[in-house]
Order: C-alpha cells, then sequence, then structure tokens
C-alpha cells in the first residue's frame, strides 16, 4: 500500500478535492466528447486513416472547449426559473453548433477529405446533447438530502464561522448542527468540525477517545474551507497547520518536472502563435502617444527572489512619477489602447518570456511588487507562504476572484493560491487553464472590483 501511495504521489494521480463539485461538467462533457466523435465518424464506420481520425477527435475536443467556454455545462444558478434555464442552454447550444459547424468549412478549405457535416448530422449532436443537459438541469439536479456536519466550539466561533461561509450556503448542501452533549449519541459515521480553542474539553476528550469507534471525520475550519469551498482562509489557518511538511513542494517529482516541460512547451506555441498581435499592439500603442511598447518592472517570484517582468505598456507614461500604486476601477492612467490590451489580456503575452526562461510558470500565484509586498506581509500573516511555489501567468485566485486592488483583495486571493499550492496536480492546471481562456473569450476579471 505505501508503494502505491509513494507511486501516487509522484505522478500526481490522487484523486483532487476540487474534483468532486465538477463530477457533473466531467461527465457531461465526456458525454459530448464521444456523441459527437461517434456521428463525427459515423459511429467508425467510415474507412479513415490516422490523420483523419485525429482530426476527429480534434474536433470533438473543441466541441467540448467550446461548450465549456460558451457555459453548456453550467447550472445557470443565477437564473431562478427552470424554463428561462433551458432557454438559455438551448441559445447556448445554437451558438456553440454554429461556431464549430463555420470553422469546419474553413479547415475543409484546407483539408478536403475530411467528411463534413450534413445539416441532419449536426442538428442531431445538438439535439441529443441538448436533451441531455436539460435532463441534468430538470431532474439530475434534484433536491437531495443535506450532508451533516457538527460543530463543535464556542457559540461565538460558529457564529463567525456560520458568517464566514454564508455567501456559499447555497453551493455545499450541508446542514450544520451545534454539538451538544444532548447530542453526542448521533455522531456515529458522522463529521465534526473542532474548534479547538473554544471547545469544552470534555466534549473534546470524548471524541478523541472514541475516534474509531464512532468512525469519525474530523475537520478543523482550515480542512473544511480546503474540501467544500477551495481555499484556505487565512483567518482560519493556525500556526500548527502552517508548520505542516505539506506546505514543502518536491520539485523532483515527475508532475513538478511534466510542469517545466509544459510550461517551456507551451510557452514557445503561445508566443509563436501571437506574435503578429504583439506586433499589431505595440504598433497602436506607439501610434496613441509615441511613448514605449514594452514596461519593465520588478516582482517578487520563488523564495522571495526577485525578478523583471515585460508587459505592453497600458498606462500613460507618466502614470507612475510618485511610487507604484494599486489599479483602481476605471484608472484614469490607463491609455485607450491600454483598456482594451488589460481586458483582452493581451498585454500579458509578453512574459511568456518569463515562463520560457523558468522565472514563471504558465500556471501559479501571480507575482507581486517588491514595494507594494511590504505593506501585504505587515497585514497579512503567512503571506510569504505563496513564494513557496513559482509565481505564473494565471492561477487559481485569478480564476476565481476579480482583479484585487486593495490589502483585503489580496487576503482573499492568498486563500486561493494556498489552496493551489497545497493541491497542486497536473489537472488543476488544465482546470486553471481552461477557465482562464474562458475568461479571456468573455473578457472579465481584468478590472478592479472597486
Amino acid at each position: 500500500m505505501n508503494f502505491i501511495n509513494k507511486v501516487t504521489d509522484y505522478f500526481g494521480l490522487g484523486t483532487p478535492i476540487w474534483m468532486q463539485s465538477r463530477k457533473s461538467l466531467f461527465i457531461f462533457s465526456c458525454f459530448d466528447f464521444l456523441l459527437f466523435l461517434l456521428i463525427k465518424t459515423k459511429f467508425f464506420t467510415i474507412n479513415s486513416s490516422f490523420r483523419l481520425l485525429s482530426i476527429a477527435i480534434s474536433f470533438s475536443f473543441l466541441w467540448c472547449l467550446i461548450s465549456y467556454i460558451n457555459g453548456r455545462y453550467s447550472y445557470f444558478k443565477d437564473i431562478k426559473y427552470k424554463y428561462q434555464k433551458i432557454y438559455k442552454l438551448l441559445i447556448n447550444t445554437m451558438i456553440s453548433l454554429s461556431i464549430i459547424y463555420i470553422f469546419e468549412k474553413f479547415i475543409i478549405i484546407r483539408i478536403s477529405d475530411i467528411e463534413q457535416f450534413g445539416r441532419n448530422s449536426i442538428f442531431l449532436i445538438g439535439l441529443i446533447s441538448f436533451i441531455i443537459q436539460s435532463f441534468k438541469l430538470i431532474i439530475f439536479k434534484k433536491k437531495i438530502a443535506k450532508n451533516k456536519i457538527f460543530l463543535l466550539g464556542g457559540e461565538k466561533n460558529i457564529q463567525d464561522f456560520k458568517d464566514f461561509i454564508s455567501p456559499y450556503k447555497n453551493n455545499l448542501n450541508i446542514t450544520f448542527i451545534n454539538l451538544s452533549r444532548d447530542n453526542l449519541k448521533l455522531l456515529k459515521n458522522q463529521t465534526v468540525l473542532i474548534f479547538e480553542d473554544s471547545s469544552d474539553p470534555e466534549e473534546l476528550n470524548y471524541l478523541y477517545r472514541n475516534y474509531l469507534v464512532l468512525n469519525l471525520t474530523i475537520l478543523t475550519p482550515c480542512k473544511f474551507c480546503e474540501q467544500y469551498i477551495h481555499k484556505i482562509p487565512i483567518k482560519y489557518l493556525s500556526k500548527k497547520e502552517y508548520q505542516l511538511n505539506e506546505w514543502l513542494i518536491k520539485t523532483d517529482v515527475f508532475q513538478w518536472r511534466f510542469k517545466r516541460f509544459g510550461d517551456i512547451f507551451v510557452g514557445f506555441v503561445l508566443i509563436t502563435l501571437t506574435f503578429p498581435i504583439l506586433i499589431f499592439s505595440g504598433l497602436l500603442i506607439w501610434i496613441e502617444d509615441q511613448g514605449p511598447i514594452f514596461y519593465f518592472q520588478i516582482r517578487t517570484g520563488l523564495s522571495g527572489k526577485e525578478f523583471k517582468i515585460i508587459k505592453l505598456r497600458t498606462m500613460k507614461k507618466t502614470s507612475e512619477e510618485n511610487g507604484a500604486v494599486w489599479a483602481k476601477k476605471n484608472d484614469e492612467r490607463i491609455t485607450n489602447v491600454g483598456r482594451f490590451l488589460r481586458i483582452t489580456r493581451i498585454d500579458e503575452l509578453p512574459q511568456l518570456i518569463s515562463v520560457i526562461i523558468g522565472d514563471m510558470s504558465l500556471i501559479g500565484p501571480r507575482p507581486e511588487r517588491p514595494e507594494i509586498e511590504i505593506i501585504l506581509k505587515k497585514n497579512i500573516p503567512f503571506y510569504d507562504l505563496r513564494h513557496s511555489i513559482k509565481p505564473g501567468l494565471s492561477g487559481w485566485a485569478q480564476v476565481n476572484y476579480p482583479y484585487g486592488a486593495s490589502i483585503n483583495d489580496s487576503k482573499i486571493k492568498l486563500s486561493y493560491d494556498l489552496f493551489y499550492i497545497r493541491n497542486y496536480s497536473f489537472f488543476l492546471d488544465l482546470l486553471i487553464f481552461f477557465k482562464t481562456i474562458k475568461l479571456v473569450l468573455n473578457m472579465k476579471g481584468s478590472q478592479p472590483i472597486k
């Protein structure tokens, strides 16, 4: 068993906790992939070469990617009525089908021997996929019995925790029950969340003495947040948990070597494909105010080591004459061209050079400026933990929280960065990569919230 665990750790094959809330997305995207591939190849009855089969697989993957970016796999939680959700799903399905259909027509110009979609085939894909997705919205998402979690601790600590969790309450499907001596008998096979510093000593000793007999799952607030809301808030990260060796990064294992290989390979591909965009963007920057095209800036990276990044300039030439400050919503220092470059994230593309040479990774905590970090370290405990891993172009914080421009924003973003550090895997990087594409194409997350 120890050998299996070592192999799992080395290759990063453990089942990630962030997958629990994304099972349906994975299941329905796999179904869509198989459905598209079967209809595209007419249930593999076409006598296709390996090349044509590879093209069909690529189209299937593209169909799933477009569907994900377009929100077809969402539950549309912001929409109240089911018939409105169905309508939204219908519109998204039609848009996704149109994109893939038009894209195929462009490809056929180059590769004339691939099997074309007929109207019946494209309609069949859309219809079957739409029906299955509708089933998910109407039937599959029925209300199920809520999981119980017992809370042991002082009233103030418990109430503060409930207030902290309340924004996530609708997605958790959990009932919280305050633990007392009257309901200790109900704990068989249950989960208990313990606030050790304010818990009743007798009740606490009872739980630890009968831990195996009762088959308990015991969580700290930190572990709960990590498992259920996929972040590690600083307010619940105790010194005891901070000192655990779970924060040590074993960079010699396969997944970290593979990550570095992916950084170099994808970095070269992206910078090659986007080179014409960089040239055109640079020309627009120069035309607007005849200022420098690139902007060089010192950032803090792995182990607190400083390095220089390069970006396309998006602010006016005199924007930081009085020193570094956080960006703000509708910042007047941003140029007209710069505003578009920021929304589309084109200004970040030159940082691929830092990725290729090894100062950064494609995925990781965003590197901060040293002068701003001085302020953050004074106000945010455990801030240095984010330096235990290479900074990235995008990260778990960037795809889960808007552009941060305050100490409080930095605290929230750090909670996501800490989750990423403790739960890194190739598949989490892949998820962040696709979520980043979705954000970029929807032009979201690039503006400060204040």
